[in-house]
């Protein structure tokens, strides 16, 4: 069975690889869900990259690419925009004890900066983290637990991220950035996601 609570174990378990990957299948087997959920092979990558291409240019999708802005600006997945996992309000420092990397405390701010990224409540958000590394892979993560925070359903982590994106060359890559129109994405936070100290 696949509810909210689960869906961030669910999200990291797809994107594992070898070794860990099948770990990760046989701890998510013990805990009820589906093999096809935890499936790391070759062609589970073919197919979400199958999927993307098949959806370039539809309207109703935003692609949001984590690369640093020389790197995303020298090419990327055609249409998709660029953000600061660091800079552009993702997370904060806490307040009162300078705790780092804290889901926002005003997060309609975070709202705004998402809606300035094209996204509406009925957009369907692929987040492509740089996929060379466990830590950008959580990047993607960290961001679609937000958007499940956030009152979002509708968003998917590219299996395998830009890495796998660019492995294949006949994959189209754009340069430059795409104009962009603002949108207005509304949060309905989820309180029940967060844990709090109080």
């Amino acid at each position: 069975r696949y509810n909210r609570a689960r869906s961030v174990v669910v999200v990291v378990s797809v994107i594992g690889a070898g070794t860990m990957g099948h770990g990760i299948a046989q701890v998510g087997a013990q805990a009820g869900y589906e093999a096809s959920i935890f499936d790391v092979a070759p062609a589970a990558v073919a197919k979400a990259l199958a999927s993307v291409k098949a959806n370039l240019d539809k309207p109703g999708i935003v692609y949001i690419d984590f690369a640093p802005p020389a790197d995303y600006l020298r090419g990327h997945i055609p249409g998709a925009v660029n953000s600061n996992y660091a800079k552009d309000g993702w997370r904060e420092e806490r307040a009162n004890d300078k705790v780092p990397d804290m889901l926002p405390a005003k997060l309609d701010a975070l709202g705004e900066m998402i809606g300035k990224l094209g996204i509406d409540n009925n957009t369907h958000v692929v987040l492509v983290p740089a996929g060379m590394s466990s830590t950008d892979m959580g990047v993607g993560t960290r961001v679609y637990w937000t958007f499940k925070v956030l009152g979002h359903d509708n968003v998917s982590i590219l299996n395998g991220g830009m890495a796998a994106w660019t492995k294949d060359k006949k994959n189209p890559l754009q340069t430059g950035a795409p104009k962009v129109e603002p949108k207005t994405f509304k949060v309905a936070v989820r309180k029940e996601m967060i844990v709090t100290m109080d």
